[in-house]
C-alpha cells in the first residue's frame, strides 16, 4: 500500500507508531478528523512519505515533520499548532496548504521560495505578499 487516508475521530490500533511499522514504504497519508492524534514523532519513520495531509484539533505540534526530508506536499489544519517555523526546513517542499493557523503565523519565520503556499483567506494572503521573497506564489484556498 503507498496510500493511506484515515478519517474519524477513532484511532486506528496501536495509532501512528503501528501504522509506521506495517506501512514503511507509505508515500501519502492523510488523516482527517484526526483528534486522536496528539503526537507526531512517528512520522519520521515513513521514509518515502511525500505527501501529508493532517487535520487534527488536537495536535500541538509538527516538529517531527522535520524527520520527513521528502515532504513535497503539505496539507495543515491544527488549530493547536502555534509554531510552523520547522516547514520552512523542508527543502523539498512544493506545495503548502496552511488552514491553521495561517492567519496566526508570521510569514517572516518561514522562507519557502520555492513553494506555492495556500491560506484561507485574502486578507492572509495580503500579509503574506508583504514579505518579498517570502514563496514562489501565495495563493487563496477558495479562489
Amino acid at each position: 500500500m503507498l496510500r493511506l487516508t484515515l478519517r474519524g475521530h477513532t484511532s486506528p490500533p496501536g495509532g501512528l507508531p503501528q501504522l509506521a511499522a506495517e506501512l514503511p514504504r507509505l508515500i501519502t497519508l492523510n488523516l482527517f478528523e484526526a483528534d486522536w492524534l496528539t503526537d507526531l514523532e512517528p512520522i519520521g519513520r515513513f521514509e518515502h512519505l511525500d505527501r501529508l495531509t493532517l487535520r487534527s484539533g488536537r495536535l500541538s505540534s509538527i516538529a517531527a515533520v522535520e524527520q520527513v526530508p521528502n515532504l513535497q506536499f503539505f496539507d495543515l489544519d491544527c488549530p493547536q499548532v502555534d509554531d510552523i517555523s520547522v516547514i520552512g526546513k523542508l527543502t523539498k517542499l512544493k506545495t503548502l496548504y496552511l488552514r491553521e493557523p495561517a492567519a496566526r503565523v508570521d510569514p517572516v519565520a518561514l522562507s519557502m521560495k520555492d513553494t506555492t503556499v495556500h491560506v484561507p483567506d485574502r486578507p492572509t494572503a495580503q500579509r503574506w505578499r508583504r514579505v518579498p521573497g517570502q514563496a514562489a506564489k501565495i495563493k487563496v484556498i477558495d479562489d
